[in-house]
């Protein structure tokens, strides 16, 4: 088998379907598997998927597993040489499988890509962020302050660390590319033991691409394919109501803590946090959001994780 697609599914019925019909009519010339890890969706989509794909591998989670351990759990049902990770807004819109996969069959002889992504585009064509740099404490704590005080004076400060990732149509070596599409060896992938269960849902892509950076794997961005992302579940904490907040902080307290040493991670953590506070202000949030997003806040992990 040349490549497996992964693909996540909750509560995402219509979008992994168009997914899926987008993948089987664009695909040729390499063989592959489709397998889909449904996080216990409520939408009825484990029976218009099995119904609808008979050959799709579906694994059908009994609870929410969150993202990254969905994927863990398809990578280890898969029998591809290469893991193609998707997501479920995204539609192929050209032989992008054929295309990475030929990329990494020419270029990646010494092993030294670990993994390729494409251009996204939306559904008008015009380009999206399709990769980005690596998030320092310095950026998030500029883009943070910066977001705090033009909602606090209504004004419209331009974040300098928020780089416009749409100039490009670039093809080469970036930080680490959008969790959106991710082309990976597999051997790779095992040899990250997968993306770090720690991380419900946000940074686990930028944390599995940092650890490839640490092992000196370049990851690129193909110019040539490109592919359409609905982006049906932004990441952009500044527009997400508190409830997905929730995570997107648990998961950034996570990642810093990992991957700085301990006293820079507590200046980061004692400068952000007030600044976090703030949003529980928000009247339209409900109490029980309220409780449980203060809780994220103190409950800062300590000790660094794996």
């Amino acid at each position: 088998m040349d490549v497996s697609v992964i693909i996540v599914n909750f509560n995402t019925k219509d979008l992994t379907i168009d997914c899926l019909n987008s993948i089987f009519k664009h695909t040729c010339g390499v063989q592959f598997e489709v397998i889909v890890v449904d996080n216990a969706s409520g939408d009825g989509s484990q029976k218009i998927i099995s119904e609808t794909f008979p050959l799709v591998n579906l694994i059908e989670n009994k609870t929410n597993q969150g993202f990254g351990r969905a994927n863990n759990l398809g990578a280890k049902s898969s029998k591809g040489k290469y893991l193609f990770f998707l997501n479920s807004d995204c539609l192929l819109i050209e032989n992008t499988i054929e295309a990475f996969y030929d990329f990494m069959e020419r270029k990646n002889i010494d092993g030294s890509i670990g993994a390729v992504g494409s251009l996204l585009i939306d559904k008008d064509l015009n380009l999206n962020p399709s990769y980005f740099k690596f998030p320092t404490i310095s950026n998030v704590v500029n883009s943070i302050t910066i977001s705090f005080v033009n909602k606090l004076f209504h004004l419209s400060i331009n974040d300098p660390s928020n780089i416009d990732h749409q100039q490009s149509q670039y093809t080469g070596e970036v930080e680490f590319i959008s969790g959106a599409d991710l082309f990976i060896p597999q051997k790779t992938f095992d040899a990250l033991h997968g993306f770090d269960e720690d991380f419900f849902l946000y940074f686990e892509e930028t944390d599995l691409q940092k650890r490839m950076s640490e092992m000196e794997l370049k990851r690129m961005i193909l110019n040539n394919q490109r592919i359409i992302h609905l982006k049906a579940g932004s990441t952009n904490i500044s527009n997400t109501t508190l409830k997905s907040s929730i995570i997107y902080t648990d998961s950034m307290y996570k990642y810093f803590r990992k991957n700085y040493a301990y006293i820079p991670y507590l200046f980061f953590y004692l400068l952000i946090t007030p600044l976090l506070i703030t949003r529980l202000f928000n009247r339209n949030n409900s109490k029980a959001e309220k409780k449980e997003y203060f809780n994220v806040l103190l409950r800062k992990p300590v000790n660094k994780i794996n």
